[in-house]
């Protein structure tokens, strides 16, 4: 299935970039449960971890995974917490295809389902119009699985 251009810019067009998802409004205890979550879901162990920035809780750190959600494989990810936050950063490029963006909705829903008021946005430095692609897809998966 071929993608919508803009969330072909997002994903498909590899451009160097590995741009970012948040997933906000979280808390201790539902960042723990989507790290737990995240790692339930890997292909094999994590890879490149290191200490996160001083901006991230104590003991945090940024790994990188290969995860299979509901049977689909998605590209590596990049993980990082936050004091209030989940990041998900991704590199661009051909092997993003419809299903395993959808795979990709599918464990951001999974992971805003654990804390009431969690949201999810591309990177702010985006351009207007791919973050209000990347959203307006996003509402429409939410709407597709009936939790919007």
């Amino acid at each position: 299935m071929r993608l919508p251009t803009e969330l072909d810019q997002l994903f498909a067009i590899d451009d160097g970039s590995l741009p970012e998802i948040r997933i906000g409004g979280l808390d201790e205890h539902s960042i723990e449960a989507a790290l737990d979550l995240i790692l339930s879901a890997t292909l094999a162990p994590a890879k490149y971890g290191h200490e996160a920035g001083s901006d991230a809780p104590p003991g945090a750190n940024h790994f990188v995974v290969k995860v299979a959600i509901g049977g689909t494989e998605v590209p590596e990810l990049g993980v990082a917490t936050f004091e209030d936050a989940v990041m998900l950063d991704y590199r661009m490029g051909p092997a993003w295809d419809a299903e395993r963006i959808s795979a990709l909705f599918e464990l951001l829903r999974r992971i805003c389902v654990l804390r009431a008021g969690a949201h999810v946005e591309i990177e702010p430095e985006a351009d207007p119009k791919l973050r209000r692609a990347f959203q307006k897809a996003w509402m429409q998966y939410l709407t597709r699985k009936g939790a919007a």
